[in-house]
């Protein structure tokens, strides 16, 4: 049984959310109760964490430390006369100063975590080391947090990191590569690979396993900076950097100033930071992050990382690890980090007292999702806590589905058949409030734990995501607030308590948009329509054949899958054209990312049987709906010469996800590739564009009417009028 989540707390997030987020869509500044000074909780022991042989924090100073043989720096012990080693402890910061303390702990903690020989090699304990830091450095004077922090530095041995060590393993252009880029023979390969240069020395693993063809799909490795594979990829799993790559491969996306920032760390531990060029290269298999070797994606591993499920939720220790954990997993590996609305750093900063306030499951999880909303990724979402928005916010629905229009939520219809009594609603109803709080209230609040891709969508994000008309119980109806035809209405509307299936689709938040019935159909006019979510691999080329002789053709996008457009694109795009860029982290630099992929699509490449080119108009569709795969899919098709998007942006969560492991028994999915258009332009948090903007109205909701639909099927009948 959760612990209720007290007002107290609600209002503590909240207010530090409208502190940071300034004016929305809605007015969510409202004056409200600034966060308390915390109390730290008891700091329990973490004993059951250290390895045996690992030393404690109290002995580091009397340790007679020798720095290793290939390394410049002269490492100096601070004195054994350190005040907060002395029992009992003396806590002599105030809560800012604890709150700043941490902060720095975090950083140097989690980018010593990705990049030092003993925690790359599993030689130490990442957890461990950190909770045993916590309690020392939390309560620690500021100016003694440097040479705490550098002397715990020092006790963990050699850091690895001894220049650019990088290995030139040039594998030999052979057969196995012939066939992973689909040539008849490799006298080809400069056909393919034509602006190849001699400098290039990058090998990776990029996912050209033996026996994977990615050729019919389009996804080709950029030559420019690729033109082998490293034959020790299955040990190490892990991307170096070599000089001579230019840097216009090679995002910095975070500013790595401060770890040479005296000011900041101290001169001893910013001349060690100094000395840091990349992560040596070791075999990573026990590593906090490896990268898979089994597909072309390479998405990121976290599953090292101890998840810690019977973590007790009122240690400090354990809250402050699990906030640590997944700020620099984001910060280090999120590929859209650098254009965030927010700091990241003073975002940490806000956080760690709100985390220390708390002291149950739900304060812990609803931290950790305050936290991440600010990046805008939609595909983030959390195991394990679908039951956070039930207690915050009521595990009873009305059972309607709402749309967006004209800036207002707007019923569109029942969301199951329930009894006659709950039709009290019509289509295109205004709510504008439910159980007296205005509907604005609900959203902002409601937002304050989840990832929406901008303020200006806010609506649309909740409409199609989420189930936002809530409260605790079903003892009696929710009442509504509604505009009906320009007059205002109270209605009283019985609950459902929420289900699996409600909630949940596949493993995504439950998607309000019906299923259609059938793959494709015929229209009026002989216009051709696809649903691609009914679709799977293979069988778009038996539709396509059937709908031949249409004159035109619709392909609605606007829900998941959409994962067939390569197949799709032989009878669309006749010329092979590039479609999107894919970048993915550079492991040995934490915060920098290099382009891996080029998509192309169109031409003959055998993603599809019998191919023929269809020359007649194609419309795509595309809304808020359009997520992801789709949102591929329209990058993809849209190529066509005779192909026009018609609807609204779509939602901007493009890129394969990776999920971060964290205490608590939780993990959460995260966008970890990074999509951008041919010309490196982003869609992430802005969505792609349509040629031809459609947006659904109160009227047409109210009369059940597809606006979308209608607009495809008069623009390629040639009745459309913008």
């Amino acid at each position: 049984m959760k612990s209720l989540f007290t007002k107290k707390y609600i209002a503590i997030i909240t207010c530090v959310i409208v502190i940071i987020s300034g004016a929305g869509v809605f007015n969510w500044q409202a004056n409200r109760t600034s966060p308390p000074d915390y109390v730290p909780a008891e700091l329990s022991s973490y004993e059951e964490e250290i390895p045996e042989d690992s030393t404690p924090l109290e002995e580091v100073f009397t340790e007679d430390v020798t720095p290793a043989e290939e390394s410049s720096q002269i490492y100096e012990p601070v004195s054994t006369e350190h005040p907060i080693l002395q029992m009992p402890r003396i806590i002599s910061a105030t809560v800012e100063e604890q709150a700043a303390n941490l902060q720095k702990l975090a950083m140097v903690w989690g980018f010593t975590k990705y990049t030092h020989l003993a925690f790359l090699t599993g030689e130490r304990c990442w957890d461990a080391e950190l909770l045993e830091l916590i309690p020392i450095v939390q309560f620690a004077e500021p100016d003694d947090v440097n040479d705490l922090l550098y002397s715990w530095f020092v006790r963990l041995g050699d850091d690895g990191w001894h220049g650019n060590q990088s290995v030139f393993l040039l594998a030999q252009l052979d057969e196995n590569l012939q066939y992973q880029l689909g040539l008849a023979d490799m006298s080809e390969l400069w056909d393919v690979v034509p602006d190849i240069v001699n400098s290039v020395h990058w090998l990776s693993n990029i996912g050209l396993i033996a026996g994977a063809d990615y050729s019919s799909i389009g996804l080709r490795v950029d030559a420019n900076y690729f033109n082998a594979i490293s034959e020790n990829d299955a040990v190490f799993g892990w991307l170096y950097s070599l000089e001579t790559i230019s840097n216009e491969y090679i995002k910095h996306l975070v500013d790595m100033s401060w770890l040479t920032d005296e000011s900041f760390l101290g001169g001893s531990l910013a001349t060690v930071f100094s000395r840091f060029t990349e992560a040596p290269m070791v075999d990573m298999t026990n590593a906090p992050l490896t990268f898979s070797t089994t597909d072309i994606f390479s998405r990121h591993d976290f599953s090292n990382q101890n998840t810690h499920p019977t973590m007790n939720y009122s240690d400090a220790g354990y809250r402050l690890l699990g906030l640590f954990r997944i700020w620099n997993a984001m910060k280090y590996f999120f590929p859209h980090i650098d254009i965030i609305e927010y700091c990241w750093n003073e975002l940490l900063l806000t956080y760690i007292p709100i985390m220390l306030e708390g002291e149950d499951e739900l304060s812990y999880a609803a931290t950790l999702a305050s936290l991440t909303s600010h990046l805008r990724d939609p595909h983030i979402w959390f195991t394990n806590t679908l039951w956070m928005l039930d207690e915050m916010f009521g595990e009873f629905i009305a059972p309607v589905i709402l749309k967006e229009a004209e800036g207002h939520l707007v019923m569109s219809e029942q969301l199951f058949v329930v009894f006659e009594q709950n039709r009290v609603l019509l289509p295109g109803d205004v709510v504008l409030a439910a159980n007296g709080v205005d509907i604005s209230e609900i959203a902002a609040n409601m937002l304050h734990y989840l990832p929406y891709p901008n303020e200006e969508r806010v609506l649309e994000f909740l409409a199609q995501y989420h189930l936002i008309l809530r409260q605790h119980t079903n003892d009696e109806p929710m009442e509504l607030d509604i505009l009906r035809d320009g007059t205002e209405l109270t209605v009283n509307v019985d609950v459902l308590r929420i289900t699996s299936q409600m909630r949940m689709e596949g493993g995504r938040p439950f998607y309000v948009n019906e299923a259609p019935s059938q793959t494709y159909e015929i229209l009026e006019n002989n216009i051709g329509l696809i649903n691609t979510s009914m679709i799977w691999f293979g069988g778009a080329s038996a539709v396509m054949h059937s709908l031949a002789n249409t004159d035109g053709l619709i392909i609605d996008l606007r829900r998941p899958p959409g994962i067939v457009h390569w197949e799709l694109a032989e009878f669309i795009v006749e010329e092979t054209l590039l479609y999107f860029r894919l970048t993915r982290p550079l492991g040995a630099i934490p915060g920098s990312f290099i382009d891996i992929l080029r998509g192309y699509s169109g031409g003959f490449r055998g993603a599809a049987t019998d191919p023929f080119l269809y020359e007649n108009p194609v419309v795509l569709l595309m809304d808020i709906g359009t997520f992801s795969n789709t949102e591929t899919a329209v990058m993809s098709l849209r190529s066509g010469a005779n192909v026009t998007v018609i609807g609204s942006n779509s939602i901007g969560g493009n890129g394969d996800i990776a999920r971060v492991f964290l205490p608590g028994g939780i993990d959460m999915a995260f966008t970890s590739l990074g999509v951008f258009a041919p010309d490196g332009g982003r869609t992430h948090f802005i969505g792609l564009e349509p040629d031809i903007r459609v947006d659904r109205t109160i009227a047409g909701i109210r009369e059940g009417r597809d606006e979308l639909m209608e607009a495809a099927i008069e623009f390629i009948s040639g009745n459309f009028s913008p």
